[in-house]
């Protein structure tokens, strides 16, 4: 196929390293990377633990399908270029929202599943997202922020869109998009002021995997799990596309942080690569499990 003969070129000259690499004109990630994962039926891609501690491992080929089915529900209520921000927390939901937005040439607005009223506000008109994706449990937040705003943007909630979701098929055309395109905008933390919405390209979303090799160091066989929440630009980096550009597996776990559960977990799920906040770190470091924790294939930390 002329898309993978194109991906392996382009690895090809970001493993030299050199200064005139160049990225490509047309690029989407949904298509170029998650889709062509998914001829190997057999390949993981994602191990999502929930609050009950059960582990459900799913390949590219399923992430592949629930992203058309995205892409699809998408389409239904906006068009290509229209910013649609999401709401949603650490839950393969939110990865399948993304890849779904890319897929159809949208521009995702992902936000911390935290936020209050008048932050959302301020983000939703900021970004001038045309639709918000929001869960449930974020209702009463969500309905204060359209009072404040006094605006009629469409919410759909995850609840609603995975009773609709199925009416769809597991395929769908991709927008070629340009890598001069907008994909996300992210916003700041707001420390000093309002938060900034930073724009991002498809060229970008190429260019993910030079961090992810040079910075994280993952390889195709790694399991990778970086705890960053899902609204924030981190989360974009190495929970998103990084280490999916190498065709690594990703950890995510719903759950908060807990040192010996986070220790259990790596050893349950052959974490390799581990990338989180200091203070995380410094409470594995204090932890009593970490004298027993065995953590035979963790090679790399960050």
């Amino acid at each position: 196929m002329a898309l993978r003969r194109r991906r392996r070129s382009e690895e090809g000259a970001l493993g030299s390293f050199a200064p005139g690499w160049e990225v490509p004109s047309h690029f989407n990630f949904t298509r170029d990377v998650i889709d062509a994962y998914a001829q190997d039926s057999s390949k993981a891609a994602l191990a999502f633990v929930d609050h009950e501690g059960i582990v459900d491992r799913r390949g590219f080929a399923e992430l592949s399908a629930d992203a058309s089915r995205w892409a699809h529900l998408l389409r239904t209520r906006l068009d290509r270029g229209d910013r649609v921000l999401v709401m949603l927390g650490k839950t393969p939901a939110w990865h399948c929202a993304m890849l779904g937005a890319l897929k159809g040439g949208l521009v995702a607005v992902p936000c911390p599943d935290m936020l209050r009223a008048a932050d959302l506000a301020y983000r939703v008109s900021h970004s001038g997202a045309r639709l918000v994706v929001a869960d449930r449990a974020n209702e009463t937040e969500v309905e204060e922020m359209l009072n404040q705003i006094g605006s009629s943007v469409p919410v759909l909630y995850l609840d609603e869109a995975k009773r609709e979701l199925p009416r769809y098929l597991p395929v769908a055309p991709t927008e070629d998009t340009l890598a001069a395109e907008t994909a996300f905008i992210l916003y700041t933390s707001g420390t000093t002021k309002e938060p900034r919405g930073v724009v991002h390209t498809h060229a970008y979303t190429w260019a993910k995997r030079m961090q992810a090799q040079h910075w994280l160091d993952v390889r195709d066989t790694d399991v990778v799990w970086c705890t960053a929440g899902t609204g924030w630009a981190k989360a974009v980096w190495n929970v998103l596309l990084g280490p999916w550009s190498h065709g690594a597996e990703i950890v995510l776990h719903e759950s908060p942080f807990e040192p010996e559960e986070r220790l259990g977990l790596m050893e349950k799920l052959g974490v390799t690569v581990l990338c989180q906040a200091p203070t995380e770190y410094r409470f594995l470091a204090k932890s009593d499990a970490l004298a027993t924790a065995y953590l035979p294939k963790l090679r790399h930390a960050v």
